[in-house]
């Protein structure tokens, strides 16, 4: 990947809104051979989760990444290029710590914590994704935490050293643009067993509230649509949507 691709910016409300505001100036003129074009920072002002959540950061001390695409998928098929981005970013921290896995529907854990929290938004255009924007907000170097966060960590916090930020940037760019080509041949059934290896409580038992109600079940799949597909011990099979289903810890009811 070019370097010219990989942008640094000091601060920014988010990374994914700056996309969000300038993304048709980059189809414009986007580069033949070019599989996407990426930003980062440090110092995330109003990053942003999933829904109406927020992503908190404390400044200069974590990675706030965000890249635009033009994946060759049909709209049906989105959430392959959702895998394939998780798969890079976990692919990328297990380069330092012990078995991230990739928590349903947009995070990364790394012992039971959140260390990562993923945003993907898709424009779709007929039946074809006219433009993905992917970011990602990454703890490296950050000790303390809001209290209010429910599990954080960061690297630093698990393997007592800290990193450089522009360095974790570039790999990640690096990991995007090597595992690009399952994407573009089409290889989605590599892509679907990469996530799998590493989905977090897939096929174990565990603590969930689903509907309301507490339950222990198995996370056995997942919908085409992306859907987490939880069996209960009854044989119930739950079809979930995102704030459907709890995940809970073990012996406890509060919410992980």
């Amino acid at each position: 990947m070019k370097p010219s691709r990989l942008k640094f910016i000091e601060s920014a409300h988010s990374t994914n809104v700056t996309f969000m505001e300038s993304y048709p100036l980059y189809l414009e003129n986007w580069e033949t051979g070019t599989p996407f074009y990426a930003i980062y920072t440090n110092h995330q002002t109003e990053g942003k989760g999933l829904a109406d959540n927020r992503w908190l950061s404390e400044p200069l001390k974590n990675l706030a990444f965000s890249a635009l695409f033009r994946p060759p998928l049909p709209a049906q098929k989105q959430f392959i290029f959702n895998q394939y981005f998780a798969v890079a970013i976990r692919d990328l921290l297990a380069q330092y710590l012990p078995n991230p896995q990739i928590k349903w529907p947009n995070d990364i854990y790394v012992n039971e914590k959140k260390i990562a929290g993923i945003l993907i938004h898709h424009l779709i255009q007929g039946e074809e994704i006219k433009a993905t924007i992917a970011g990602v907000g990454i703890n490296i170097n950050q000790i303390d935490f809001d209290p209010t966060l429910p599990n954080p960590i960061s690297m630093a916090l698990i393997t007592n050293q800290l990193y450089d930020v522009d360095q974790i940037a570039h790999e990640l760019a690096e990991k995007l643009d090597e595992l690009y080509g399952l994407i573009t041949n089409q290889e989605w059934d590599t892509i679907e067993k990469q996530y799998f290896q590493h989905f977090y409580r897939y096929l174990s038992l565990g603590n969930y509230k689903i509907g309301g109600q507490e339950m222990r079940g198995t996370i056995v799949g997942l919908s085409p649509y992306g859907q987490l597909l939880v069996q209960g011990e009854d044989g119930t099979l739950f079809t979930c949507n995102y704030k459907e289903v709890i995940f809970l810890p073990p012996h406890s009811t509060t919410e992980a």
